[in-house]
């Protein structure tokens, strides 16, 4: 890559600036003109979000449809339930045997 400031550079800079055109002026009353168009432009009225209802409404019944709701299963029996709540007390409390606990967690977990 050339480095930068070049004499190819300052050349082509400085016939910009000696052939550039001059900037138009402004015109007077160009606030007034802007404003003109904006008035002037159609609204886009309120109905836009009939369309997005819609297609929101579909996307919901579609994400209903292609996830459905998990159907959690319940233990048939009080001993399933027994066995699962020592469980997850057990992996709650993390217990091992290099992990002291009080008593009455102990308790807990063996006593129904």
């Amino acid at each position: 890559m050339s480095q930068f400031n070049t004499e190819e550079d300052q050349k082509l800079t400085e016939f910009l600036r000696c052939y550039s055109p001059a900037t138009p002026p402004a015109p007077s009353n160009q606030a007034e003109i802007i404003w003109e168009a904006i008035n002037t432009q159609k609204k886009g009225g309120g109905r836009w979000w009939i369309p997005v209802g819609i297609i929101t409404g579909l996307a919901l019944m579609g994400a209903t449809v292609a996830f459905p709701k998990p159907i959690f299963r319940y233990a048939q029996q009080e001993s399933d339930l027994d066995t699962f709540m020592v469980e997850a007390w057990e992996k709650s409390l993390a217990i091992t045997d290099d992990t002291e606990i009080h008593e009455d967690y102990l308790l807990l977990t063996t006593e129904f």
